[in-house]
């Protein structure tokens, strides 16, 4: 079951372990995100099910999260889902092309800056170093405690918006090509217009402590998957 969070917008400013092209600081990108609502939880097998009518997951129960699904799989969820409850789709997909409608009220995976300023939890942030905690183990499930598997919803604390799961459990796809930053100023960036490899951020229930940090980026192909790799959706409106 979706259960919507509205992200009020604002301005954050990036601070961390980024990659930027030369002349940029890393500390001082500042980036401006408009409302938008995104899912308390990343979508689950219950969910992938009821819409694809296949499971690939590796961690079979409809309560956990739906893994080893691409960033193609993901978008073509993403539209299906959306004509299956009478909404807009925001993908137009033409064989490996994919453009993305962000007027469009369907779903659609966040871009990462949305995913970004939720995980921090948005205008209600309180600076913490996870995804509502200093404390990675009150907020994530990660190889320290995860016992090699994945966990449903609601096992761990939410961060300040009411988000589950950030830093870990399952790496999430974003919408955006992976490159270096090359601006010190984003007004609701989109990312690069082509690229080999999509961002997936957060954790999951593999990988240590440090990757669980909310400044640390990944990028992925987006036709590789793992048992490692979700994905949690949004929507402009």
């Amino acid at each position: 079951m979706n259960n919507f969070i509205k992200v009020d917008g604002g301005i954050f400013f990036r601070k961390g372990d980024y990659q930027v092209k030369k002349g940029i600081s890393f500390e001082k990108i500042k980036v401006k995100v408009n409302d938008f609502y995104i899912d308390d939880f990343v979508i689950t097998q219950g969910d992938w099910n009821q819409v694809m009518d296949y499971n690939p997951s590796r961690f079979k129960n409809d309560e956990l999260p739906v893994e080893t699904v691409g960033w193609n799989e993901s978008v073509l969820f993403c539209n299906r889902k959306s004509e299956k409850d009478g909404l807009k789709p925001c993908y137009t997909i033409s064989g490996e092309h994919v453009e993305c409608d962000f007027t469009a009220n369907g779903y659609r995976l966040p871009t990462e800056a949305e995913w970004e300023f939720a995980a921090i939890g948005g205008i209600k942030s309180k600076g913490y170093r996870y995804a509502g905690s200093d404390i990675l183990d009150e907020v994530a499930w990660y190889s320290k405690n995860a016992e090699k598997t994945t966990h449903p919803r609601g096992q761990k604390l939410a961060n300040e918006l009411g988000l589950y799961d950030m830093c870990g459990n399952v790496f999430e796809w974003c919408w955006d090509w992976f490159d270096k930053f090359d601006c010190d100023y984003m007004d609701n960036p989109t990312g690069p217009v082509k690229g080999k490899m999509k961002v997936s951020r957060g954790n999951n229930w593999v990988n240590g402590e440090s990757v669980s940090e909310l400044n640390r980026r990944a990028h992925r192909d987006p036709y590789g998957t793992s048992d490692h790799q979700g994905f949690r959706i949004a929507r402009t409106k």
